[in-house]
């Protein structure tokens, strides 16, 4: 009896020692879940902080751009300012073509969170019309199947219906808005200046010495190229040939300035990103399968673009920019600014824009020497957004947002009609959201606005 009575207490201490045991290491899994959980919501809650503080470091930044003018701010500057609670965001401006390039970084309890946005302007008054042109031409005439859909701004003679060739106005309503006339030239002007500044920036580039060469960097296993990483997140200048890195690369992550010192094609897919610029004195032929973001293309001589695939970025020419097929997203901006009467600006009957388009004839270059346009809008072409030419456009394609011209061209063999659009159509309310300006544009610093890159 006494034997059984001990075995009975030997399982009974047994089972009471493995319950304390499982308490034991339950509470230790359980303490050791909440303390995971609670480095969790730290961890989520730090990120957000420094998320919000760099979105309050932009804000305070682009406040202060206000007050005074964007022009100011084209001086690389990397500081360090303050945010609520002691707090501080690292801010990074920089020139970005016709954009000012702003970065806020921010690292709480070593939770680092980066914010990039792009500086413009956002759309003032003027721009929520249809169509501005130059008063002195008047009036504008539509045929064919010509569309304005939205309110025009124009010359004391208005807008009328016209028959070109037989071939009359088929619509109803001239403009379905109103028309506006005005002896008063209200177009917006370009600030000559600043755009100066920004080709020169291009050229100064151009000619510093290179004495590197793209061929000496390695991609890695995946075909990539990161200067982010060589270099330190500094951007880097060197020599690059496309010819040579056919099959070896196929992705380029910047910040870089990669320079090409003759004729070049890209005609093999190609990804190239985070703020890389491609500068040339010679002809930039893209084709093929090609993907850029933040992306500057800049050729002194010409640039023609025929691809399948997206760009976001902005592409520079001081003589010939033709894009035949392609896609760019917002914000894009395409812009030639030439001393040559020959110059041109052509977007072909594939491409789709959601940005600005811009032509402009250099300052004491004088226009009436050739009576022919600069900017063709082919039919097929579509732009969300700014089409911007300082003389004659062709408009044939659709444009969804605003036009702003000196006046139109439309040539029908023999004949050169003047201030004619014919099938193009201008849709202002077409465009889903407000334009996206660059800071080209002799405007109040007040509508200085971010577009934000996460």
């Amino acid at each position: 009896m006494k034997d059984l009575l001990k075995e009975e207490t030997g399982y009974a201490l047994i089972t009471v020692l493995f319950i304390i045991l499982f308490i034991t290491v339950s509470l230790g899994i359980l303490l050791n879940y909440l303390n995971i959980q609670s480095q969790h919501i730290s961890r989520k809650q730090f990120n957000l902080q420094s998320k919000l503080n760099t979105e309050s470091g932009i804000n305070k930044i682009v406040g202060e751009i206000r007050l005074t003018s964007p022009n100011n701010y084209f001086n690389k500057t990397i500081q360090k300012i303050e945010i609520a609670n002691g707090d501080s965001v690292k801010i990074s401006l920089l020139p970005w073509g016709a954009f000012l390039r702003l970065e806020s970084t921010s690292n709480i309890k070593q939770q680092l969170y980066r914010l990039s946005a792009l500086i413009g302007f956002r759309a003032q008054n003027i721009f929520h019309y249809a169509l501005i042109n130059d008063p002195q031409y008047s009036p504008l005439v539509l045929t064919g199947n010509a569309r304005i859909i939205g309110n025009v701004l124009t010359g004391p003679r208005g807008v009328r219906k016209g028959n070109m060739r037989g071939k009359p106005y088929s619509g109803g309503e001239l403009v379905t808005g109103q028309i506006f006339k005005t002896t008063i030239d209200e177009r917006p002007t370009l600030n000559i200046e600043h755009i100066e500044k920004i080709f020169n920036d291009f050229d100064t580039t151009l000619h510093q010495p290179t004495v590197q060469n793209l061929a000496d960097f390695f991609p890695d296993s995946n075909g990539i190229l990161n200067f982010s990483i060589i270099n330190q997140g500094n951007p880097i200048t060197i020599n690059f040939d496309p010819s040579q890195m056919r099959g070896k690369i196929k992705e380029i992550i910047g910040p870089a300035n990669l320079i090409i010192n003759q004729n070049a094609i890209f005609d093999y897919p190609l990804a190239i990103k985070n703020y890389v610029r491609i500068l040339s004195k010679y002809k930039i032929t893209i084709l093929s399968n090609f993907q850029g973001e933040q992306l500057i293309i800049y050729s002194r001589d010409s640039i023609l673009i025929n691809f399948h695939g997206n760009i976001q970025g902005q592409i520079f020419s001081r003589k010939n920019i033709t894009i035949q097929a392609g896609h760019f997203s917002n914000p894009s901006l395409i812009f030639v600014y030439s001393k040559e009467l020959n110059s041109s600006l052509n977007i072909g009957s594939e491409a789709i824009i959601t940005g600005s388009v811009v032509y402009a004839l250099a300052k004491h270059t004088h226009r009436y020497q050739t009576q022919k346009p600069n900017l063709f809008f082919q039919k097929g072409a579509i732009l969300h957004g700014l089409l911007f030419s300082t003389d004659f456009i062709e408009l044939k394609g659709v444009v969804n947002g605003t036009v702003i011209t000196d006046r139109f061209f439309l040539y029908s063999p023999p004949t050169v009609y003047y201030n004619w659009i014919d099938d193009g159509v201008i849709n202002r309310k077409g465009l889903n959201e407000n334009i996206f300006l660059p800071l080209i544009f002799n405007l109040s610093a007040k509508h200085i606005i971010p577009f934000y890159y996460e």
